[in-house]
């Protein structure tokens, strides 16, 4: 940027030998280049030909630019003649950007002083640039390193003028304008987010691992006095809903590299919670600078996406009146995207709530896990044996999708099955090639986009079974699954229904097996949880089958489980958090008709490093 000078920005005439200098190209001769050197009032020097380039010199005008602004070393100064020789070959990258920055504030500083000058000027008094240098400006080099250094902490702390030969008109203007020129440039940094869990508790889980990331942002801040931060405050990370499962993470700093440091360790943060729950965090857009352009395209995305919610809404307007009287935020209620199961983990929530933590052996297992993979090894004290499972991942989206990710999976019991799996190489779509020591080979695909969820899976055996499901409402999913070996072996059925959101509900009907089931999770209370199925068998004469359970939770470290069905076992289990990384459950298992000889105990302790 040219603009003019009227004194040189340091208090030495002349720059120094083997000093970095700023200089602007102003012209092309036999000799050399001459140029004007932009911190020292604009005295000419001269880069040599022999100093514009390490590489023999096909063409100058290449390498110089008449008006073009380059950082140099000085060689030689003849103060006397007032020669200045300068060189452009000898100049680092490193040194490059260490002068392009000293020069930035220099000029930062000369533009203030320039503009006090001209305010304290009268019509009778004209205040000269280079007299308010020798009075404080030159001194506060000296003293601070660096002017630039001094006007900025003089923000916070204005005693730093005291001792300097400065009036009270001077330092009041002086104050003003350095407020206005160097008052800290807000950086509006967002990162664009895909977050799921569709584990029983996954509304409270992204709102808990939500919570985490946006308190490790405000853990280094200084708590306002209400001890409210407000989320436009610089440092503050705020995470939005858009339209589930997006979301956007947006902070304000005054540093560009510190925030974009925060949230990007923010967005690790967020990573680590929701999968220690069991959700999944896809980062669509990384952490960069958003400006005005930004902001408007995120508002028009979501007003149209209200619109569409809106348009979609029930015309029961009692309906609606009673949803806004139970939720005191309906319309995120209604705009939640569907984003279904694929069919065979439609049931999931309840079969694990059912089956999960009631350990009737003594097991211990370990987790290691890294930016490279995971290695799982359990130990079953039972008998002794050890199986294991390594997963090596490999970051794929150097190559094709930014999401796209694949790893392979071990089980070290009989070295009986391995599996390859590559997760988004087309964007929704995951891959599984598993192989068995029966050399049975299996490829599975997985495709969801947006209400649909489609698996394909194919045997070497001629098999091959598919499945569909359609998420037509929030309230009501359905599913279809057939299974194909040289005739059909089997057509199921099954319909989710989420008529509450604290109410799971699912009815599967295996038509050639004549089997239907129910299943049904109901979060009670904060505290208790409540689950069940039952299924009845018509080729066996109706018999049926059930099991029901509970959980009542102690507190966030603690709970309690209990389990029984109609073949008269009974269960119970403890269950406790010792620290984020180490987990134990300890079991109680019994038969209700002989209950002094037919009981077991067992324990599981699982430690993730």
């Amino acid at each position: 940027m040219v603009f003019e000078h009227d004194c040189r920005m340091y208090e030495k005439k002349y720059p120094e030998e083997n000093e970095l200098v700023m200089v602007r190209i102003e012209s092309i001769g036999d000799m050399g280049v001459y140029v004007s050197l932009l911190e020292y009032n604009n005295i000419e020097g001269m880069i040599l030909l022999s100093e514009i380039s390490r590489r023999r010199i096909r063409s100058i005008n290449k390498l110089v630019r008449v008006g073009k602004t380059e950082a140099v070393v000085v060689v030689r100064v003849d103060k006397e003649k007032g020669y200045i020789d300068l060189s452009k070959r000898r100049v680092t990258p490193e040194e490059y950007a260490q002068c392009e920055e000293r020069f930035h504030k220099s000029k930062a500083v000369h533009g203030i002083v320039r503009y006090v000058a001209s305010k304290l000027s009268t019509d009778n008094q004209v205040v000269k640039t280079k007299h308010l240098y020798k009075k404080f400006v030159w001194p506060l080099y000296s003293k601070y390193g660096h002017a630039y250094e001094a006007f900025k902490l003089s923000i916070t702390e204005p005693s730093v003028f005291n001792g300097f030969d400065i009036s009270d008109s001077e330092r009041k203007v002086l104050m003003e304008t350095i407020v206005q020129k160097l008052k800290p440039q807000p950086h509006k940094i967002r990162a664009d987010l895909e977050l799921t869990c569709y584990a029983y508790e996954g509304i409270d889980a992204i709102k808990s691992s939500i919570l985490a990331s946006q308190n490790h942002a405000t853990s280094v801040l200084k708590a306002p006095e209400d001890g409210k931060f407000d989320e436009k405050a610089f440092g503050v990370v705020t995470i939005k809903l858009v339209a589930p499962p997006l979301y956007v993470m947006v902070g304000t700093f005054d540093e560009k590299e510190k925030g974009l440091q925060m949230v990007t360790r923010c967005v690790e943060i967020l990573s680590e919670e929701i999968t220690k729950k069991g959700g999944n965090l896809t980062v669509k857009t990384a952490p960069r600078i958003v400006g005005a352009v930004d902001d408007q395209e995120l508002r028009d995305l979501m007003e149209q996406l209200e619109v569409e919610n809106q348009d979609g809404d029930s015309e029961d307007e009692d309906y609606e009146e009673e949803e806004e009287e139970e939720e005191e935020t309906p319309k995120s209620k209604k705009s939640i995207k569907m984003n279904p199961a694929i069919y065979n983990d439609l049931t999931k929530p309840t079969a694990d709530f059912i089956k999960k933590d009631f350990p009737e052996t003594y097991k211990l297992e370990a987790t290691l896990k890294h930016k490279i993979g995971s290695v799982v090894s359990t130990v079953d004290l039972s008998n002794g044996s050890v199986t294991g499972t390594l997963q090596p991942k490999f970051d794929l989206s150097s190559y094709v999708n930014k999401t796209s990710a694949a790893n392979f999976t071990i089980d070290t019991k009989n070295l009986k099955k391995g599996e390859f799996n590559i997760e988004q190489l087309i964007p929704g779509l995951k891959t599984i090639l598993t192989v068995d020591s029966k050399k049975l080979v299996q490829a599975e695909f997985q495709y969801k986009k947006d209400k649909v969820a489609i698996t394909v899976v194919g045997k070497n055996d001629k098999s091959f079974n598919a499945g569909l499901v359609y998420a037509v409402s929030p309230l009501i999913t359905l599913g279809v699954q057939g299974e194909h070996k040289g005739t059909f072996k089997a057509a199921n059925a099954t319909i989710v229904l989420k008529p509450r959101s604290d109410l799971f509900i699912t009815i599967a009907d295996k038509f050639m097996d004549q089997q239907i089931s129910v299943s049904a999770l109901y979060k009670a209370s904060k505290k208790v949880t409540v689950g069940g199925d039952v299924s009845v068998n018509l080729k066996a004469g109706n018999s049926t089958a059930f099991n029901i359970g509970t959980q009542y939770t102690i507190d966030a470290t603690q709970s309690i489980k209990a389990k029984f069905n109609n073949k008269n076992k009974i269960n119970f289990a403890y269950l406790v958090a010792l620290n984020p990384n180490a987990k134990a459950s300890f079991g109680w298992n019994v038969d209700s008709k002989n209950i002094k000889e037919n009981n077991t105990f067992g324990a599981n302790l699982n430690i993730t490093l």
